[in-house]
């Protein structure tokens, strides 16, 4: 414990979309309207397939749109549930959603349907819904995969001036969607537990999309989600019977300790800069392999502490997922 927390005053001290939503009756699917309607800007960072949507600008009525996964971090090929819901937004219960995945297959609930390809997902016709779970597997190939979801939350007057839709993130007017992210890992690379929130409600995941062979100089970890240009400390330790601990300890409230802090490394970085509220901050964690046989069946654990200081927390950490590595 000692380590880290001297870890982490030395990470403070170096400081020093989808588509737009389509109403409750029509019925379409993602992409099937494209170039009609009103179009917010910069169309291929909040979904490739954006098309028309009710009112010119999102938000209104306090609408808040969530999309929760049941697990953010994954193996190749895992199945997992997710939920898009609604709150605030015209009185009753009638709206409409999508859902768009950079990768993996989307599969529909009793109140949804898909796309031929399995990419996107959208209300069925003239149900009185606002919220949707689904489901989504995970592709064949590691790496970040991105989620995201708009949803339109209307009156039943059959008008757009009934309707308000947003899309995800922390800001419900904003015309940006923030990507829920998921991270599917290589071979030789799973999950241990998972992130604490983050800043503006994100979700931070740390991953690796490269098998760690032994002689891998090319190894690294991946961290997508994170609070832009904060710094952060990759702690390392060999895997051991170590059940975590809470960190609540130490004010870094909701959050869990998931490498035994005894004889611990930690490795320092800096995330990436962008956009505050979508959590753009990223890292690539450079970790080479050594050639050595011996090393094969080894099993090191790792996770990530930023410094994210707009997290509400007394201690301002946020901690990543962690992340179990059988050398191979």
């Amino acid at each position: 414990m000692r380590l880290l927390t001297l870890s982490l005053l030395a990470a403070a001290a170096a400081v020093g979309a989808t588509s737009a939503v389509y109403s409750y009756s029509s019925g379409a699917l993602p992409g099937d309207n494209q170039g009609s309607g009103n179009v917010p800007a910069d169309v291929t960072r909040q979904a490739p397939a954006c098309g028309q949507c009710h009112r010119a600008f999102p938000g209104g009525l306090n609408l808040k749109v969530s999309l929760t996964p049941t697990k953010r971090v994954l193996d190749l090929g895992e199945a997992i549930q997710a939920t898009t819901q609604a709150a605030g937004g015209p009185a009753g219960t009638r709206g409409g959603f999508v859902v768009e995945a950079s990768a993996g297959t989307l599969s529909p609930g009793s109140n949804a349907r898909a796309s031929a390809n399995g990419r996107f997902l959208t209300h069925n016709t003239a149900l009185s819904n606002r919220t949707w779970t689904y489901g989504y597997t995970a592709p064949a190939a590691p790496g970040l995969v991105e989620l995201y979801t708009v949803v339109n939350a209307v009156d039943g007057s059959g008008t757009t001036l009934g309707d308000y839709w947003a899309f995800h993130g922390f800001n419900a007017a904003s015309a940006f969607c923030t990507p829920v992210r998921l991270y599917v890992n290589a071979v030789g690379v799973a999950a241990a537990g998972a992130a604490c929130v983050g800043s503006w409600g994100q979700y931070p995941v740390f991953g690796s999309k490269a098998t760690p062979t032994v002689g891998n100089a090319a190894f690294a970890f991946e961290l997508f989600g994170a609070a832009p240009t904060a710094p952060f400390v990759m702690l390392l330790n060999a895997k051991t019977a170590f059940a975590g601990l809470d960190l609540g300890l130490i004010g870094i409230t909701g959050c869990t300790l998931l490498v035994d802090p005894t004889n611990s490394l930690a490795l320092p970085g800096t995330t990436s800069n962008g956009d505050l509220f979508r959590a753009e901050g990223a890292a690539t964690i450079p970790l080479p392999l050594p050639n050595d046989p011996n090393l094969r069946g080894a099993k090191l654990m790792f996770q990530v502490a930023i410094l994210d200081t707009n997290n509400g927390r007394p201690t301002p950490i946020t901690m990543t997922n962690g992340l179990e590595v059988t050398i191979q």
